[in-house]
Formats: C-alpha cells, structure tokens, sequence
C-alpha cells in the first residue's frame, strides 16, 4: 500500500501504561513521556523499521482526542495531526527495505 490517511477518535482512560491500540494499518500508543504516538509498520512504509510520529502535545487521561494519519510512499512524507492541528511529519529520508525494490549499488540518499 503506497498512501493512506486515516482518521479516529480516542480515548485513552489511564495515560501511562496505556496498551497500543493496533489500528490495522498502525498502532496508536502512549509513549514513555506522556505524548500521543503513531507507529507506522514497515510492511506500509516499505522501511526496514517502524516510523514513529510523536505529537507535540501530551495526552491527558479520559480526554477524547481526534487523531488524523497520512502516508505516501510516492511523496515520501508521513504526517500527523491531533485534534486538527499539525503536530508532526516525517524528517528523514525513508530509504525503502531492499526487497521492497532493486536499489543500485552506487545509490546516494540523502
């Protein structure tokens, strides 16, 4: 799958500890500083590890958030937003996994 967007409401009642709510096409979680993240599979960004977007802002407990989702592998980029504001895209370069597709051995990325 080469882009998706996505968009849900959640809801997480105990902010620490939190369990990863596995979306299908991402997992939507805590992190250990109290933001909202979502970690995007490798299997959907055709990486070799998982892309994590963090928001900027942290999660309160029992407070219902409305979370939105992109990712294009033709642009590259990856987004995230909470509640309708920007909160993050990706900044690297995502150097796709070499059995998603033959890379020369003289490649520049970057």
């Amino acid at each position: 799958m080469r882009e998706f967007a996505a968009a849900f409401r959640i809801n997480f009642p105990a902010v620490f500890g939190a369990k990863r709510a596995d979306i299908g096409l991402f997992k939507c979680y805590v992190d250990n500083d109290g933001f909202l993240a979502v970690e995007i599979s490798p299997k959907r960004t055709e990486m070799l590890k998982p892309l994590i977007l963090t928001s900027k802002i942290k999660v309160r407990s029992g407070t219902w958030y409305h979370v939105e989702v992109s990712n294009s592998m033709n642009s590259r980029r990856a987004a995230l937003y909470v509640d309708g504001h920007f909160q993050t895209e990706n900044d690297q370069v995502l150097i796709p996994a070499p059995e998603a597709l033959p890379i020369p051995a003289n490649a520049k990325f970057g």
